[in-house]
């Protein structure tokens, strides 16, 4: 079998990462790289789950090549201001944008595409922002867990091409787009996901000049100029072509294997929207079993922003009309964020992902499409 030349230089280049990678982490000291034999600490976290689907899950779990936190996550973030991040970030450059109690911070891919974890803490809250570059999935996720506060680390494995994390406190298994352990103490628990906004550093910083950005500056040897995958700029890229570089479990050709969408998941129903349609509709109104939501499309940011949309016993559809939201019970128009006269809709977190790893996970997903 003859490879492209590109691939093979992907495949050398990831190597070249991991030996990096696992000595600056082995210098350091930074994580603990996870073990086959922790001791079941508390049996009390089981869960109403499908055990045989995550059981699935695990047996088809692959090697990625790095050692436990052979990637190695930031630890211990340092943030720089708006002007001093215009002078290593290209206007281009993806960033994702995160608001939590008032403070807004913007995390660019360039790092993270070396990091894929950043553990960070908020008013003395855990939480973990996760980018993983083979499927395009970036997630944030509360490291409140029953009986511990925790932090994630990478677990060097993958499953549906996909980051496979594990939590500090018990070394559970968490595939980052599935959400929910796949073994050991915390089997069955799903994670509570907090919405990232996947944008540009030009939208993100006109958007919010007042954003706090991660630095270079993390502790670890690396060309932040260079993305060992490629280039979202650049259409010849990993991003864009065809290349799926680890087996994965189901396959669905509704749409091209990289095509973006934006991934929905109540952890008990899955629906996909084509981010091109979404931009072309402006607003998609989803069911998920009984639960009800709507996705709007942020043109400042070029995201998607979902609530559920269900406030105070009534629940809304919802249109787009003469340039605003509204909806369809009572006309009354609704902002980017979700509120209106009537009240604020509950955020629901969503994510830009691409179409093979999303239906990869969720064979049964829903899709709302362009040519649907």
């Amino acid at each position: 079998m003859t490879f492209p030349r590109k691939i093979i230089l992907l495949v050398v280049g990831t190597i070249i990462v991991v030996g990096l990678g696992y000595s600056v982490i082995m210098l350091t000291g930074v994580g603990v790289p996870p073990t086959d034999d922790t001791e079941n600490i508390d049996s009390g976290y089981g869960y109403p789950v499908n055990d045989t689907r995550l059981h699935e899950f695990e047996i088809n779990m692959k090697s990625g090549g790095p050692p436990p936190d052979g990637i190695p996550p930031i630890e211990d973030p340092i943030y720089i201001d708006v002007e001093e991040a215009n002078a290593y970030l290209n206007d281009a450059d993806i960033v994702f944008g995160f608001v939590q109690n008032g403070v807004i911070y913007a995390y660019p891919q360039r790092i993270l595409v070396w990091h894929e974890i950043v553990n960070i803490e908020i008013d003395g809250k855990p939480i973990t922002i996760t980018y993983c570059p083979l499927t395009g999935s970036a997630v944030g996720f509360s490291g409140q867990l029953p009986g511990n506060d925790t932090t994630f680390g990478t677990t060097g494995r993958l499953v549906n091409s996909n980051l496979i994390m594990y939590d500090r406190a018990t070394n559970s298994y968490f595939p980052q787009i599935l959400s929910q352990a796949i073994n050991k103490n915390y089997d069955g628990l799903r994670l509570e996901r907090i919405h990232l906004a996947w944008t540009t550093w030009a939208k993100w910083k006109a958007a919010y000049p007042e954003s706090l950005v991660l630095s270079t500056e993390t502790g670890y040897v690396r060309n932040y100029e260079r993305d060992p995958y490629g280039s979202y700029s650049d259409t010849n890229s990993y991003y864009y072509d065809d290349q799926i570089l680890f087996p994965v479990m189901d396959s669905d050709d509704r749409l091209f294997t990289k095509d973006v969408v934006i991934g929905l998941d109540n952890f008990e129903n899955q629906h996909a929207i084509q981010k091109q349609h979404l931009r072309n509709e402006m607003v998609i109104n989803v069911n998920l079993g009984n639960d009800s939501y709507v996705v709007f499309y942020d043109e400042v940011l070029d995201t998607a922003r979902s609530f559920s949309s269900t406030l105070n016993n009534q629940t809304y559809t919802f249109s787009y009309t003469d340039g605003a939201f509204v909806d369809d019970q009572t006309q009354n128009e609704w902002s980017i964020n979700g509120s209106s006269l009537l009240g604020n809709l509950s955020q629901f977190p969503n994510m830009d992902v691409m179409w093979f790893a999303w239906a990869a996970y969720f064979p049964n997903t829903g899709l709302s499409c362009m040519s649907c």
